[in-house]
């Protein structure tokens, strides 16, 4: 059976640039255990971090989500109002051509003249 060569490769390990896979190989039992406790505490650091950065992005998902409803429902009352506006105008002009009622035009409220068809 061949032998299989391993090509030496970096890994990049706390505070260590550099190690070559063939060094780690040499390093005592207690050196190994203190790199493998180093590493898991920054993993940990690592993943804390990412959780919160996680409901940071969950909540500014939710305040968009909030404000494109908010949106949606006044474009909604607007739309609605329009129509309504539309609807008594043109009650309104129905109203006058029959003669029921005068036909007022006024400006902001305020009657300027009113007559009757008959």
């Amino acid at each position: 059976m061949a032998s299989v060569q391993i090509v030496p490769t970096y890994v990049a390990i706390t505070g260590i640039r550099v190690l070559l896979i063939a060094v780690l190989r040499t390093l005592s039992v207690d050196v190994l255990a203190e790199l493998v406790d180093d590493m898991e505490r920054r993993v940990r650091l690592h993943s804390e971090s990412l959780v919160s950065e996680l409901a940071r992005r969950d909540e500014l998902d939710f305040g968009k989500e909030q404000r494109n409803q908010f949106i949606w429902l006044l474009l909604r009352v607007q739309k609605r109002r329009h129509q309504l506006s539309a609807q008594q105008r043109g009650q309104q002009r129905l109203t006058a051509a029959t003669g029921d009622a005068p036909s007022c035009q006024s400006n902001a409220g305020v009657s300027y003249y009113c007559y009757y068809y008959y």
